[in-house]
């Protein structure tokens, strides 16, 4: 079972004006939690389906978590629900606010964040 605040606590890493794809989420904590008996793919997943379900915004350890800045590796901003087009547009208003750019709802050229 996923813990959600290992989630949560790497998303806090992520700083303005960088994202992160569900995909390199997932690797990262499966690097930093060895015990994960998961695959990356079945980790993205679930990953997505608890951003899905928690919605917009995620209050975690006393501060409101930034999860617009996690994206597909398609990096095609369709919000955690996909048939909720305003959260796709709320992602990209706050993600454009933080210097980047979104052409045709699209990241065009994102500041990757990099785990440590």
């Amino acid at each position: 079972m996923l813990q959600t605040s290992l989630v949560y606590d790497a998303i806090a890493e992520v700083p303005a004006g960088r994202v992160v794809t569900y995909k390199q989420l997932a690797e990262a904590l499966l690097v930093r939690n060895p015990d994960l008996t998961i695959t990356t793919p079945d980790l993205s997943r679930a990953i997505v389906n608890l951003l899905s379900r928690e919605g917009q915004p995620v209050r975690h350890a006393g501060q409101i978590l930034s999860t617009h800045r996690v994206v597909p590796d398609s990096l095609k901003l369709s919000g955690h629900i996909g048939s909720i087009r305003s959260l796709a547009k709320d992602k990209e208003q706050l993600l454009e606010a933080e210097g980047h750019t979104v052409h045709n709802g699209r990241l065009v050229s994102p500041q990757l964040h990099r785990f440590h």
